[in-house]
């Protein structure tokens, strides 16, 4: 496997990663919508929601190392990026793309950790309100 930059690796990771949170915050959305009816229970499970995320993201970065990333579809996402790639030895790339791909799930689930922490207070004060 083969990598030019880690900066390049990790914009790669990171494009996966959103897409994956895009997918979930789509589902999210649409359950939300559906209890628009009661306010607080919306803001209560869109906490409870992201807080599943978090815990989901956190699991799958711990994971991160020890997942074999050797995979076509890393390299021709980056040839297509039209990333120079170097060589590397495989165990050597493997590595460190667990390592970026750790490190980027943590990132991501502390921004997520923030977002379900938003919907608590917002659903506290709401509660408050009434």
């Amino acid at each position: 496997m083969a990598y030019a930059t880690r900066e390049a690796l990790q914009a790669h990771m990171d494009a996966g990663i959103r897409r994956a949170i895009a997918f979930f915050g789509v589902a999210a959305a649409v359950v939300l919508l559906t209890l628009t009816f009661d306010a607080l229970l919306a803001l209560r499970t869109g906490a409870e929601m992201g807080a599943f995320l978090v815990i989901g993201l956190a699991l799958a970065g711990r994971r991160a190392p020890h997942r074999n990333l050797r995979r076509p579809e890393l390299q021709t996402a980056l040839r297509e990026a039209g990333v120079p790639l170097v060589r590397l030895a495989a165990a050597e790339t493997t590595a460190e793309a667990g390592e970026v791909l750790r490190e980027r799930l943590y990132w991501h689930a502390a921004r997520v950790g923030l977002a379900a922490i938003g919907f608590w207070l917002a659903a506290a004060l709401l509660w408050l309100a009434r």
